[in-house]
């Protein structure tokens, strides 16, 4: 008796009735891939011989017009090989996703259920859920995607990483209502966040309180509602945010930041408008001196001396803005790319705010380094596109 197998080469070496001119596309397709599997080495799996079998019943009357032998194969098939045996892998586990990125990794025997989750939960995924191949895929590494995860594929077996697993069973074991009484601030906020900030801080002072709150990661809804700079720099939710020029002078934003207790402060000039420096550091000579800021300021870069370049340089010499870096520094400023190697290795100085003077901040050593401060300010006639599109909180009231 003819086996399955057999039938299928017979059936696609037909020349004087091709496949595909009498089955649909993807099931002649579909035809002519199995019987190259059944021509290898390898074979077919047993999953390919149960698809097989279904495509060849769904054409049981033309096949039995074409081939009479048919009417029997199919009542016991029979295979002229074993099927290949296909390895089930299920594993999740971390590894490096590039030099600065640990991801959770998913690994897996091709399976469309699996797929079809991973696909699903992408939504519910901080950055969602990056494919690498049929069988590998990997998200970012945080505690949200861990659970959401593990809980999507838990009734699948997978071979979990003992750390993400740990990790897993300590998120869980979290008290909701007790966790969250840790992060608002209250007499329950995590006793070494306490510390810090009394520190830092007057901690009887509201303002300064709630101003700390991103710094240190806890929750402060008390609304400060009067219409003030400092009470929009307070009221911040994120790091970033616009201040408008034309409504606000630098002199008042630098009253605002002494106020706030936000010296020392790194001043961002715009490097690719050096006519524009001059104009910006008079400005900020006369808002520092306003607010009897005089001493301990430095200026960490220098214009060609030709034209604004040499009143620039010999501003800077002339009201000493050359103070060397260190933890007495109440004002430092650089251009936008060009940030001295020094402020990488002197840890002694860290800025409490950054002013950039104009839509300048972006995809910098810069940029990278004023990261690090949980008050970033545009001090600029309007927003730029960039900031737009990246969500700075603005200030569009008037005073």
């Amino acid at each position: 008796m003819i086996t399955v197998d057999k039938f299928l080469l017979k059936l696609v070496s037909n020349n004087s009735h091709p496949v595909e001119t009498w089955m649909t596309s993807k099931d002649s397709k579909l035809m002519r891939s199995l019987a190259n599997s059944i021509n290898s080495p390898m074979f077919i799996t047993e999953n390919q011989s149960r698809l097989l079998i279904k495509v060849l019943k769904s054409y049981n009357g033309k096949l039995l017009e074409l081939y009479p032998e048919f009417d029997t194969i199919l009542d016991a098939p029979l295979w002229s090989k074993s099927f290949r045996i296909v390895e089930q892998v299920k594993r999740i586990y971390l590894k490096n996703i590039g030099e600065d990125t640990v991801g959770i990794v998913i690994e897996y025997t091709y399976n469309s259920t699996i797929r079809k989750i991973l696909t699903n939960i992408s939504k519910n995924i901080q950055g969602g859920v990056q494919t690498i191949s049929t069988k590998l895929a990997w998200v970012e590494f945080t505690e949200k995607n861990i659970v959401t995860l593990l809980d999507a594929l838990k009734s699948y077996k997978f071979d979990v990483d003992d750390i993400l697993q740990n990790y897993y069973d300590t998120i869980k074991s979290w008290n909701v209502k007790t966790e969250c009484a840790s992060l608002f601030y209250s007499d329950e906020l995590n006793p070494s966040i306490q510390n810090f900030l009394k520190e830092e801080i007057d901690t009887t002072n509201e303002i300064l309180v709630k101003d700390r709150s991103l710094r240190y990661q806890y929750i402060n809804n008390k609304p400060l509602e009067e219409d003030t700079l400092v009470n929009f720099l307070t009221n911040r939710q994120q790091s970033k945010i616009w201040v408008d020029n034309k409504k606000h002078t630098l002199e008042e934003l630098i009253r605002a930041l002494k106020t706030l207790q936000r010296l020392p402060i790194l001043v961002v000039f715009d490097s690719w408008q050096p006519d524009g420096c001059l104009k910006h550091l008079t400005e900020l000579h006369h808002a520092l001196v306003s607010n009897s800021i005089e001493d301990n300021v430095g200026m960490y870069f220098r214009l060609p001396n030709e034209e604004n370049g040499k009143a620039f340089n010999q501003f800077i010499s002339e009201h000493k803005y050359n103070a060397q870096l260190d933890s007495s520094t109440q004002v430092a400023g650089v251009q936008t790319g060009k940030l001295p190697k020094f402020f990488l290795k002197d840890c002694s100085w860290t800025p409490k705010s950054v002013i950039v003077l104009g839509n300048n901040l972006r995809h910098s050593k810069t940029a990278v380094y004023s990261n690090r401060c949980d008050l970033v300010i545009s001090y600029s006639e309007k927003m730029s596109m960039f900031e737009t599109t990246t969500g700075w909180a603005t200030s569009t009231w008037a005073l």
